[in-house]
């Protein structure tokens, strides 16, 4: 009886060894591309990032000098109003539905020897001065802000602010000399944006 042969048999086999090899080198393939395409997003991711991070510290720094504008132009006003009305020493007696608005006088300045009517501190334009209704005091400002740039939490002359009196030259000045306050300055020496420099403000 003749011997079956085993040709079909090794090339069924062989058949089958190189389509697992084919897939094998298939799936080496797809893996490696996919190595390569994690790469190159890490590498976008990192661009990326390091481009926006400056964006980021620009943008909040515009936010601070905005906030020191804002603060500045507060204190101010408060400071102008005071001396206004010291100046004045009368508010109010305008008409209105009930009738003639009281008038409010405000008393003799405190600490003011030389009655160059700017307030003695900061402190006065939220506590307030005394007028001629009891029990009633006149209120520039409800709080002090604090100097944005100020990051250390030094008190400075005070509240955090660089102070000048009616006396002295600001460009000269070698200091606060507590006989009042006619201005605030940013006690920061860094630039600006616009390279003008915030204690110059």
């Amino acid at each position: 009886m003749p011997t079956p042969s085993c040709a079909p048999i090794r090339s069924i086999l062989g058949r089958r060894s190189a389509h697992r090899a084919e897939r094998g080198r298939r799936a080496i393939s797809t893996a490696g591309h996919t190595f390569v395409e994690l790469l190159v997003t890490m590498g976008i991711l990192v661009i990326l990032a390091s481009a926006a991070l400056p964006l980021a510290a620009v943008s909040r720094r515009r936010e601070k000098e905005i906030e020191l504008r804002h603060a500045l132009r507060d204190i101010r006003s408060a400071l102008d109003m005071y001396h206004e009305l010291c100046q004045r020493r009368t508010l109010g007696g305008a008409a209105g539905q009930q009738g003639p608005a009281p008038t409010i006088q405000m008393g003799p300045p405190e600490d003011d020897p030389g009655m160059t009517c700017w307030p003695a501190d900061l402190d006065v334009l939220v506590n307030g001065v005394k007028t001629n209704i009891p029990d009633y005091k006149l209120r520039f400002i409800r709080r002090i802000p604090r100097d944005p740039f100020n990051t250390t939490g030094e008190e400075h002359d005070q509240h955090g602010w660089v102070l000048h009196s009616s006396n002295s030259d600001p460009e000269r000045s070698l200091g606060w000399d507590r006989s009042n306050v006619f201005d605030v300055r940013s006690a920061s020496e860094s630039q600006a944006l616009d390279n003008s420099f915030y204690g110059d403000w």
